[in-house]
């Protein structure tokens, strides 16, 4: 049991990053890219949303891909696109690099899903833990008749109860992706993907008519330029908006 519940806490941790990081990964391109580039605004945010449903399949026996995608559209493609993505978009390499790094995170998860799915607890481990289990448990009325007389009747019953119940969810996590609501978490991801979008593209419009994209932003820094000058920038960005 507590091997299972050690493989789920890993699995549920690690794609819990994947969709926590893709939300950072999001964050970071809406703020950093020109406010022209919503089109590419909204491919990366597809892409990341692509990426957890891919991991989610990816990682399940009961689902599979449609025949003409099923080698085609697989987590590492989706990271590809990304990265891909990511380097066209011409920022800074101060800011590229922070991206890269959160890319870097992404990768390390969904390894460390694959590892989980790869990595199944042996049968026979589960086999003789369970007939060790049942041995104990027929035994056990023998040892409290001394003790409980017929009072054991109810005891043994419930002792039995108890243990087998443990041993059964033992059983059931075992291979957690199975039972985890991952589809509400790509879900989730979705929504909160539409919802930056939206509000960035408000808080653009807002930059706008208020003339603070006259200031020297992020985005207008040249990709060869120095930390210093993104710092200066950032700075400039920050004093227009607090004016």
């Amino acid at each position: 049991t507590n091997a299972s519940y050690a493989r789920w806490e890993e699995a549920r941790r690690k794609f819990g990053t994947i969709t926590t990081t893709a939300r950072d990964i999001a964050r970071q391109a809406f703020s950093w890219l020109p406010m022209s580039a919503v089109d590419a605004k909204a491919t990366l945010a597809r892409w990341l949303v692509a990426l957890a449903r891919c991991c989610m399949v990816h990682v399940r026996d009961e689902h599979h891909f449609e025949t003409e995608l099923r080698h085609i559209l697989t987590p590492n493609f989706c990271l590809q696109v990304l990265s891909k993505l990511l380097a066209n978009a011409r920022l800074p390499n101060e800011l590229l690099i922070r991206l890269d790094e959160n890319m870097s995170k992404l990768v390390s998860a969904v390894s460390s899903c694959e590892r989980v799915i790869n990595t199944p607890i042996p049968l026979s481990y589960t086999r003789h833990t369970a007939r060790f289990l049942m041995v104990w448990l027929a035994c056990l009325p023998f040892t409290l008749w001394s003790y409980c007389g017929w009072a054991m009747v109810p005891l043994t019953a419930l002792i039995s109860f108890v243990l087998l119940g443990i041993e059964e969810i033992g059983v059931y996590i075992e291979e957690p992706f199975s039972v985890m609501a991952l589809e509400r978490l790509c879900e989730r991801l979705e929504v909160n993907m539409q919802a930056m979008l939206r509000e960035h593209q408000e808080i653009d419009q807002y930059l706008s008519q208020a003339a603070v994209v006259d200031k020297p932003t992020v985005s207008a820094v040249r990709p060869d330029a120095s930390p210093r000058a993104v710092n200066n920038a950032l700075e400039d960005t920050l004093d227009s908006l607090a004016g």
